[in-house]
């Protein structure tokens, strides 16, 4: 190894290539299969497919089902069949996760104009830090 590429006591600095993280798409691709298969399927017609799911999003790490429902939101319009099945099979209704909520709320249009105008009529009744984190959550600041 280069002296150049040597840290304190001969061991490799960060940006050596030799020691650079080799990363792959193991993780994301299992997230991605789960999400082509509610989204292409009516998972109400094939209970193979809907089993599938449920087993694979079970075993999926908390980060790897984080993903999962960020792709699924990206991927709107979901037919509502397969809603109401994801909803029976993984309790996402039931979820009291503020993140998920916000997520799944702001994806629709209607309801995020009707959140934009009651933050805006409520932002005086706010603390100045909160209305103004409200507000960068919004996209308004």
């Amino acid at each position: 190894m280069a002296p150049s590429q040597c840290g304190l006591y001969g061991t490799p600095t960060p940006w050596d290539p030799s020691q650079l993280w080799r990363f792959t798409r193991k993780l994301s691709t299992v997230c991605d299969s789960v999400v082509s298969a509610i989204t292409k399927e009516v998972l109400i017609n094939d209970p193979n497919v809907a089993s599938f799911v449920r087993s694979t999003y079970e075993s999926l790490m908390p980060l790897q089902r984080q993903l999962v429902l960020q792709r699924l939101l990206e991927r709107v319009p979901i037919h509502h069949d397969n809603l109401r099945v994801l909803d029976q099979m993984l309790q996402i209704s039931q979820s009291k996760n503020s993140e998920l909520r916000y997520r799944a709320l702001m994806s629709c249009q209607s309801i995020a104009e009707q959140a934009i105008n009651n933050f805006k009529a409520q932002r005086q009744n706010m603390h100045p830090t909160t209305a103004k984190l409200v507000a960068q959550d919004l996209g308004l600041a």
